[in-house]
């Protein structure tokens, strides 16, 4: 499993406007109807930073099964069309990197109220096989 992450860093009066694109060209939900990606989030820095009152951080992030599914994504025909005029508001892309997730924990609700939660030591970790003698 990868994760994609995309850094944009903006004004704080475009951010509005990049959540509208993404909103109204339904963005995330088209890559995952397209692709075989898993889940796609975008997400703005609410917490301030202090080198730079003006700019908000604006993260895209998303969760594929392979490389290759997100080069799915890459090279869809449709790709750039679905975010127009996006680039006119954003930029070049701060940074974009792929990520292996080696590691994953989620929650989940159960019939009693409580929550379950599911632990998975990806095949790609070093310490998938259980040896945590190294702490």
């Amino acid at each position: 499993m990868i994760r994609t992450i995309l850094t944009f860093r903006l004004p704080a009066e475009d951010v509005e406007a990049v959540e509208r694109i993404y909103a109204h060209h339904d963005v995330l939900g088209y890559s995952l109807e397209q692709t075989r990606g898993e889940v796609s989030e975008l997400a703005v820095a609410v917490d301030g930073d202090d080198d730079d009152d003006e700019q908000v951080e604006v993260v895209v992030t998303a969760t594929w099964p392979d490389e290759q599914a997100y080069q799915e994504w890459l090279d869809h025909p449709r790709r750039g069309a679905v975010a127009e005029g996006l680039p006119e508001i954003v930029g070049p892309v701060g940074s974009a990197r792929v990520y292996e997730v080696r590691q994953r924990a989620t929650a989940r609700p159960v019939a009693d109220g409580g929550r379950q939660v599911d632990r998975n030591l990806e095949l790609t970790s070093p310490i998938a096989d259980g040896d945590l003698s190294g702490m």
